[in-house]
């Protein structure tokens, strides 16, 4: 994939060829796209280059804490996400979302709940994680302000 930077250094502002390889490149990272992005499915491509696969570390201390959890809370149910998690599937971006904040509410807590999301490496995980989506996002409004730019220009 082509560089926005590239593309604004090597065309001019009023080339109608760099806009649209601009809006594409939006597109593709999931921005809004003037309501197209949602449209084409374009949400299930924006993270494309992270890998949502819980590490085999984050799984093994999901089963331990699964089998706490077991143990202690006979009959409660588990939480879906260390369902999830141990099945070495894809998380979604929302469960690796709502791992961080579930993370940073129960902090001083080192109990079976944490355990049931990886604990400490399962957070440095979804951390990580959360870190390349902000990135990617942040990258997103950066071209779409670009094009913004283009737009109010042409």
């Amino acid at each position: 994939m082509k560089r926005a930077s590239e593309i604004g250094k090597r065309n001019s502002l009023n080339d109608a060829k760099a806009i649209q390889e601009m809006h594409d490149i939006a597109c593709t990272l999931g921005a809004e796209c003037h309501g197209l992005g949602k449209l084409m499915g374009v949400e299930s491509v924006r993270y494309n280059g992270i890998d949502f696969h819980p590490p085999e570390s984050v799984q093994h201390t999901t089963l331990r804490g699964m089998a706490q959890h077991r143990r202690i809370n006979r009959g409660k149910p588990l939480p879906e996400i260390s369902k999830k998690i141990t099945s070495g599937k894809p998380l979604t971006p929302n469960d690796v979302t709502q791992m961080v904040l579930f993370f940073r509410e129960n902090a001083a807590n080192t109990n079976t709940n944490t355990m049931l999301r990886g604990g400490t490496v399962g957070y440095a995980w979804a951390l990580g994680i959360n870190r390349q989506m902000e990135n990617i996002d942040i990258a997103a409004e950066k071209i779409l302000n670009h094009i913004r730019g283009f737009d109010a220009q042409a």
